[in-house]
């Protein structure tokens, strides 16, 4: 079980999810939250609000990262991007995605 778990948050209620997810999961862990802002049309947002999630790991000795995810596919997910994804690629640590 990890000890230290990162919850992407963006006040979605994919990330609410997620918290609760981790909460109900892990509850004796210790948890740190990075505030997401959700992209709307640009891939290079995406790209940065991934690497940032994917990054803080390291910071803060992050055994776990739970975040929510839209689920895109297809075209949307073309034009722009998937933060989950970005942060799966990039963590070098286990990734929990919830949708």
């Amino acid at each position: 079980m990890p000890d230290n778990v990162l919850v992407a948050f963006d006040g979605s209620q994919l990330s609410e999810r997620a918290l609760g997810y981790a909460l109900e999961t892990v509850p004796d862990a210790n948890f740190t939250s990075i505030y997401v802002i959700n992209p709307v049309d640009s891939v290079i947002d995406v790209e940065a609000g991934g690497l940032a999630v994917a990054h803080e790991w390291y910071d803060n000795a992050i055994d776990q990262i739970v975040l929510g995810s839209h689920g895109r596919s297809g075209l949307d997910r073309a034009l722009l991007g998937s933060v989950a994804e970005t942060v799966t690629r990039r963590a070098q640590i286990p990734v929990a995605v919830i949708a």
